[in-house]
């Protein structure tokens, strides 16, 4: 007796569990209905497609992480901002350095003096704003990094630029300098008094 009815019941019981286990997630009854899963498809579309674009509003290229080609004509002067980094590309031009703390040539490892002919394609880097700066012998090309100003020899005339924000101009100490600075056009030149 306790046999059969050991047998009755695992009868039963895998009848129930066949039947329980065909009965979910067929075509006829499935665990989630299509438009509950094209719905919450859309959904992460939706929040990934807004990621990227905040991502690409939250990372503005910048020049401060670009070196900008220049072309410089002879008997001009650059006079660099401190933390701008330069690369003589081709032409002659000398170092300027009225501290007499050089430029340091990352390249090379050394420090190059007032006087020194900068060697093409080292980058230098300019540690302060004290007027360090290079001279141009000939027409040069240079990769500049940061803000600098062109002196021209003629007249004088000082031009101050920031590539770390365009069509912007810094000035580097006014009074000490004795300068004057006008806006014109929409740049803004500083000149000898």
């Amino acid at each position: 007796m306790k046999k059969r009815l050991l047998v009755v019941c695992t009868a039963v019981l895998l009848l129930f569990g066949a039947f329980s286990l065909h009965s979910f997630g067929d075509d006829t009854d499935p665990l989630i209905s299509k438009s509950y899963f094209d719905k919450k498809i859309a959904e992460l579309e939706k929040e990934i497609e807004d990621l990227n674009e905040k991502s690409e509003k939250e990372t503005p290229i910048s020049s401060d992480t670009t070196f900008v080609p220049l072309n410089f004509a002879a008997g001009e002067s650059i006079i660099f901002a401190e933390g701008t980094e330069f690369i003589l590309r081709s032409g002659e031009a000398k170092i300027l350095d009225p501290s007499t703390n050089g430029l340091p040539d990352i390249t090379d490892g050394s420090n190059l003096v007032d006087g020194s002919i900068l060697p093409v394609n080292h980058m230098l880097l300019c540690p302060r704003s004290d007027k360090r700066g290079i001279y141009c012998e000939t027409e040069i090309w240079i990769m500049i990094k940061g803000s600098y100003s062109k002196k021209v020899a003629e007249n004088d005339e000082e031009d101050t630029v920031d590539e770390s924000s365009e069509n912007t101009v810094e000035a580097d100490n006014k009074a000490e300098n004795n300068t004057d600075t006008q806006q014109t056009d929409g740049s803004i030149e500083k000149h000898e008094l």
